[in-house]
């Protein structure tokens, strides 16, 4: 019997039985029941609340490390920002956040200057993100901005984040690109140290007849000279004015590859950028290897012309170099030019050592060279390749070790210029009107020399110094002035500000000539010159035909 329904009983009955009745006992059988289900359901109650409370205990005990790791990760993240915040904040670069209503964020607030807001204007950038975008890849894009030390060159690069936005970085690479042009020229005087005992060599041979000639013929018409040694004289005299044009070539074609200022691009002759890199490497080349020279007449392509020569120089002192000295019989260097289907080509193929597959794949690399041991620099063919870049040409490369190398560089024929870059001479015209022209140059001898081809026509006047010039013109008149650009104590450049501040009659009537601008500021000045400079040396017909040139255009000026 159930414990309570027991105690009930007992205290009903005072510890006496109950009635021995059956339905009474029916009435305690029923109750015992409810009693022992009240119970069940007591203990299933219990079990469930201590199963809830036991569970409830657990998730908290989760919750509790959840909490903690959480707290971790919240402490990381802060640590990370901070840390983010660092990196940027040391990094060089200029960095913001551009979202797709074009709204440009800095994560760096506490960097912003007036150079921030100049960038994003004079780069463009809202416009350069809106493109990585739609374009949904890296762009990258170069521009420049004013400044107080000069113009400033940056680069931007854009990586679109998703379809949201893009992350924007600008660099100064002014100083980098400043430090490229430096190993260019570096490469470049490189290929001109390689030359120069070719060089020497060139410059000698011509030079000796010159010299015997010119010799023979003042010995020939000194004192009392034979019958036909006038005529003797005279061939001698034509013999070394052929040398000094041999000299005047391999000085000019030196010239063309050792400047450093690039002329911007003319219509350069591809031909004759051939025919000055073969020159310029003969040296090298005639002890290896017999060379074989085909062509095709090619029109003139719009290119910077001294970067192209230097690039066939380049390839030339490769293939040379490729072959051991001393069996040239038995070599051969081949260069052909042909134009094809949309391109202009130069092939160059030798029968060196060749080149490795392992080597090939690092061919173009900046500072891989394959004759390290002969000083190689390892930038020749990397040069070469951004030149032929810039131009939107090509550059292919063959080769089989051991048998030798072929280098075919394409320049696109869209490159083609209409001009020519030499025009026919026109026939030397004088007016027959006597004029008065001041030479002024630092050598006496130019200016003698000048003096002579123009006394015929014309009154000439020489100075030796931009002050002595400056003296003369301001107490006579001229209707010419032909001033040297380079001279020691005031250059061409410096005459010429004078002139435009205290003579300024004059401006129009001066005209230059130079046997080379050595400087930035020179070249800049040769090409700013709308009447054209004479370039030294020159004969005596360039210089007529050049002053009645420059005379024609001051009356032309005048009327």
């Amino acid at each position: 019997m159930h414990r309570l329904l027991r105690r009930q009983l007992q205290r009903a009955y005072e510890g006496g039985d109950p009635p021995n009745d059956p339905a009474f006992k029916k009435l305690l059988d029923l109750i015992e029941a409810a009693y022992s289900q009240a119970d069940s359901e007591h203990d299933l109650v219990a079990r469930s609340l201590q199963l809830v409370s036991d569970e409830l205990l657990e998730r908290n005990r989760r919750l509790t490390e959840e909490l903690a790791t959480l707290t971790e990760y919240e402490q990381a993240l802060a640590d990370s920002r901070a840390e983010l915040q660092e990196v940027l904040t040391a990094i060089p670069d200029h960095v913001w956040l551009v979202d797709d209503s074009g709204e440009v964020v800095n994560p760096r607030p506490q960097i912003h200057s007036a150079l921030s807001e100049a960038l994003i204007e004079a780069g463009g950038v809202r416009a350069q993100a809106q493109k990585a975008r739609i374009e949904g890849r890296i762009r990258l894009w170069e521009f420049d901005v004013p400044s107080a030390d000069g113009v400033m060159l940056y680069e931007g690069r854009c990586v679109p984040h998703g379809t949201r936005g893009c992350v924007v970085l600008v660099r100064d690479i002014t100083e980098l690109r400043d430090i490229q042009q430096q190993l260019n020229l570096s490469e470049r005087m490189a290929s001109v140290g390689v030359m120069a005992a070719g060089v020497a060599h060139e410059v000698n041979n011509p030079m000796t007849f010159v010299i015997a000639n010119v010799d023979h013929a003042l010995q020939s018409l000194s004192g009392d000279y034979e019958p036909g040694a006038v005529e003797e004289a005279l061939e001698a005299l034509r013999e070394a004015k052929a040398g000094a044009a041999r000299v005047s070539n391999i000085v000019r074609d030196l010239r063309t590859l050792a400047n450093p200022h690039s002329e911007g691009r003319t219509a350069c002759d591809i031909n004759q950028a051939v025919d000055t890199a073969l020159t310029m490497t003969a040296n090298e080349t005639r002890h290896r290897a017999e060379v074989v020279r085909t062509r095709e007449d090619l029109p003139n392509l719009r290119a910077e012309c001294s970067r192209i020569v230097q690039v066939f120089v380049n390839l030339l002192l490769n293939a040379a170099q490729a072959i051991e000295p001393g069996n040239a019989e038995e070599n051969r260097i081949e260069i052909s030019t042909r134009q094809t289907k949309g391109w202009i080509e130069v092939e160059i193929c030798d029968t060196g050592a060749g080149i490795s597959k392992k080597e090939m794949r690092k061919l173009f690399d900046p500072f891989f060279s394959t004759k390290q041991s002969a000083g190689g620099l390892g930038l020749g063919l990397s040069i070469c390749r951004k030149i032929i870049d810039e131009h939107g040409g090509h550059i292919r490369v063959t080769s089989v070790e051991g048998a030798g190398t072929c280098i075919i560089v394409q320049l696109p024929a869209s490159l083609a210029h209409p001009e020519t870059l030499e025009s026919p001479a026109p026939p030397e015209v004088s007016s027959g009107v006597r004029r008065s022209i001041l030479i002024i140059d630092d050598e006496p001898d130019v200016g003698r020399a000048i003096r002579r081809g123009l006394a015929q026509q014309h009154d000439v006047t020489l100075a030796q110094t931009g002050p002595e010039g400056l003296a003369l013109m301001a107490g006579s008149h001229f209707d010419l002035v032909l001033c040297d650009l380079m001279m020691p104590q005031m250059s061409g450049m410096e005459v010429m500000n004078r002139i435009r501040a205290t003579l300024p009659r004059y401006v129009d009537r001066v005209a230059f000539m130079t046997g080379g601008a050595f400087s930035e500021a020179g070249s800049q000045f040769l090409t700013e010159l709308h009447a054209g400079y004479l370039e030294k040396p020159f004969d005596q017909g360039e210089l007529r035909r050049f002053v009645e040139h420059q005379l024609a255009r001051v009356d032309h000026d005048k009327a």
